[in-house]
């Protein structure tokens, strides 16, 4: 073999070998996924995102005024305690219940053109779904007190807000789905908390 040669085999087996040991350590290496929601589910065409929401901006509400000077908040101002998903107090007392609150978000696998289809869903959103959501709570079920459709974003994109009031103490970690109305079935939603 000509010593130009052995030097382009060498050369070639050399860059191999860097790209063989680069890919082993590459595939050793797992990288950190992070998953904004806080739960996820994705099957049969249909995607579902469960996040956190104040629960004053899903019931549109004004936070309480502060006390200022030592005079009590002004008559009428919520005295609710309200928390987001995550159970940090928003306003009140910690020892009383709270609501807390769940943006889902929905995408559906119903052809385009499947107008009775598009019909029976936005009718099954705004009428049934609230039923189908059972949060658990240490154990308790607690079904939702406030449902809040948003527009559609988009034809096959549907979100909806659940408020749930939680007895003191407690925390919802488990979303549980009844319902039959989807792809995805009767399905437990367990919540990835930081």
């Amino acid at each position: 073999m000509k010593p130009s040669n052995q030097a382009w085999l060498r050369r070639l087996l050399g860059v191999s070998a860097a790209i063989v040991a680069l890919a082993f350590a590459g595939y050793g290496h797992h990288s950190a996924v992070i998953y904004p929601h806080l739960s996820y589910f994705h099957g049969s065409g249909e995607t579902v995102y469960i996040d956190s929401m104040d629960a004053r901006v899903a019931m549109d509400c004004e936070p309480p005024e502060p006390a200022r000077y030592g005079n009590p908040a002004p008559r009428g101002a919520a005295q609710g305690n309200s928390t987001n998903a995550n159970r940090t107090a928003t306003s009140g007392s910690s020892l009383r219940p709270h609501l807390s609150c769940f943006l889902m978000s929905w995408s559906d696998n119903i052809k385009y053109d499947d107008e009775i289809g598009m019909v029976r869903r936005e009718k099954y959103i705004q009428f049934g779904i609230r039923r189908d959501w059972v949060a658990l709570a240490g154990g308790d079920s607690i079904y939702a007190n406030f449902f809040r459709q948003r527009p559609l974003l988009e034809r096959h994109l549907h979100q909806w807000a659940l408020v749930y009031p939680v007895p003191a103490g407690r925390r919802i970690d488990t979303l549980v789905y009844t319902g039959s109305e989807t792809a995805w079935g009767k399905r437990l939603f367990i919540l990835k908390r930081g």
